[in-house]
């Protein structure tokens, strides 16, 4: 890859070897990230839910310190939320976090991931897509525990995370008058929290 050249590219990259090497397109990929503890039954419970269901996608739920972190729930304009329960779950509004999505390949025989962003929103657009193709996507009862945190010790690393949230974004809500507004109030909820955090507005200045 000769770099980070953010995850979409490294997905793709990650797909294109797979089907060069003849992979059985029935077969399942997984996503994991390296803040995610895994339980000891997650591939117990992926196998016996892929024999029994057949689903394209699976998602297992995934808590942090707040809650339940995936999956979450997503609007028709794109705006994602938390949920207390799975129950408030639909077809037409699930979503969730990459860290242990469970693919089967056959999606990316059409597909592959919007090179325009780097690193932010990648699963919540992958999501949204799979929606948009009525993919059936089905929530796992096995539990992930993710200790990732919005919030960095570093101003500078703070400076440069808004940066990469601002361009992935601004590519995620731009599909529309009402998505344009979302990106708008999720950009300035965001620096808000920074800036309470950091208490420096200096922080502005790095979104220019």
């Amino acid at each position: 890859m000769e770099g980070n050249k953010g995850l979409p590219k490294a997905y793709n990259k990650a797909i294109d070897w797979i089907f060069s090497h003849k992979e059985d397109p029935n077969n399942y990929v997984v996503l994991l990230d390296d803040d995610t503890n895994i339980p000891s039954d997650f591939v117990k419970k992926m196998n016996e839910e892929i024999k029994k269901s057949l689903k394209p996608i699976y998602l297992p739920v995934v808590k942090d310190s707040l809650g339940i972190l995936s999956p979450s729930k997503m609007s028709k304009h794109g705006y994602c939320h938390r949920i207390q329960k799975i129950e408030e779950l639909t077809p037409q509004n699930i979503c969730g976090i990459n860290s242990g999505m469970v693919i089967q390949l056959l999606i990316f025989r059409d597909y592959r991931y919007d090179q325009r962003m780097f690193l932010d929103y990648v699963d919540h657009s992958f999501m949204r897509d799979m929606r948009n193709k009525n993919i059936k996507i089905q929530v796992v009862d096995t539990v992930l525990e993710q200790s990732f945190s919005a919030v960095t010790d570093s101003k500078s690393s703070a400076r440069k995370r808004l940066r990469i949230l601002k361009k992935d974004l601004n590519c995620f809500y731009d599909q529309g008058f009402i998505s344009r507004i979302i990106y708008h109030y999720v950009m300035i909820r965001r620096i808000f929290r920074h800036i309470v955090y950091y208490k420096d507005i200096s922080i502005l200045w790095a979104l220019k």
